[in-house]
């Protein structure tokens, strides 16, 4: 009636008392088994380490190179892109079963929703792209939610469907995510680990979606280039078509006043 502004529904989601209670009671246990263990100084490590983590999101070459060079072109997640008309539906099964998890986890704003990996370096997933876009903070904080794993994956492993509850406790607003990654990894971390480690446990990048592990981050809305904090990507051996398209993409990162990493 106030017309007040109540927040974006992912993250109202996981604000929900009993999600942030069943979440707070999985990450105390996990400190638990932690000093069991004798993991409690290594678990705070990275737990401080998390606190430096970011929302990355990958993508290939040409794709990159138009987003940094059009000012006006938004990010948009695989629903809109059909949507618009400017992409092809999957082919049959995968895009019955993406709409169908989508769904499940989101209901009527799924179209909304832009997915990424959390990570304690600038890059990502590689079976989305070879080109990884780690996102400021100001970009994310206020309007996403994070999920234990993959929503594919977390559908199927908790059997969700129709009348089947999301089970609390395994998503958490950008602020909580260090409880969020503690209470899914605290029984793999162990003495005498460092920050490389870490980044090893929170990001599994295999090159193919079926076996990478990681903590999706829901992004309400989309983005433009504006939101990017630092581009990496492979270096290119050899002078191609490919290698004027990165020196564009350099060129115009440092116009932007961005950072960038040849791998």
């Amino acid at each position: 009636t106030c017309g007040a502004d109540a927040g974006v529904p992912n993250v109202r989601e996981v604000q929900r008392p009993s999600e942030v209670a069943a979440l707070e009671n999985r990450y105390r246990d996990a400190l638990a088994r932690a000093d069991a263990h004798g993991a409690r100084q290594e678990t705070e490590e990275f737990i401080h380490t998390l606190g430096r983590s970011s929302a990355v999101v990958n993508c290939d070459l040409q794709f990159l190179k138009d987003f940094v060079t059009r000012p006006n072109l938004l990010y948009g997640n695989y629903h809109r892109g059909i949507q618009a008309g400017i992409r092809k539906a999957a082919e049959g099964e995968w895009d019955r079963d993406r709409s169908i998890v989508d769904a499940t986890m989101f209901a009527s704003y799924a179209d909304k929703i832009t997915m990424a990996a959390l990570s304690m370096t600038d890059t990502g997933l590689t079976s989305y792209g070879p080109y990884s876009m780690k996102l400021r903070d100001v970009a994310v904080a206020k309007r996403a939610s994070l999920l234990e794993e993959n929503s594919y994956s977390f559908v199927q492993h908790h059997k969700l469907s129709i009348g089947i509850p999301i089970p609390a406790g395994y998503r958490s607003t950008w602020a909580e995510r260090a409880k969020l990654a503690v209470a899914k990894m605290a029984d793999f971390i162990e003495v005498g680990m460092n920050e490389v480690n870490f980044q090893n446990l929170l990001l599994v990048d295999t090159g193919n979606r079926a076996t990478d592990s990681f903590i999706e981050v829901h992004i309400f809305g989309t983005f433009d280039r504006e939101a990017i904090d630092t581009v990496s990507g492979p270096k290119l051996q050899k002078r191609s078509r490919d290698t004027a398209i990165w020196g564009v993409v350099k060129e115009k990162l440092t116009a932007l006043k961005r950072s960038y990493h040849e791998l």
